[in-house]
């Protein structure tokens, strides 16, 4: 998630960049384990309104919801 709690004007791009870090990172990961196999990752990018909460009793936590992350 991107734009939390401030809005920003670039957060798909950033989003994007994000994705393509973690994509590197996973292939960086492959190269030096090959014992793990090979590992893959699948991203989902999608934009539109959330809802956040804080979540729990005891341990409390910051969730977000709704159609956009189901989505994503």
């Amino acid at each position: 998630m991107c734009g939390l709690p401030d809005v920003v004007d670039d957060h798909a791009e950033r989003l994007c960049d994000f994705g393509n870090g973690m994509l590197d990172q996973l292939a960086t990961l492959n190269s030096r384990h090959t014992e793990w196999g090979n590992v893959q990752l699948r991203i989902g990018i999608h934009s539109g309104p959330l809802a956040g909460g804080i979540l729990g009793t005891r341990q409390l936590s910051y969730e977000v919801f709704g159609e956009t992350s189901h989505l994503a």
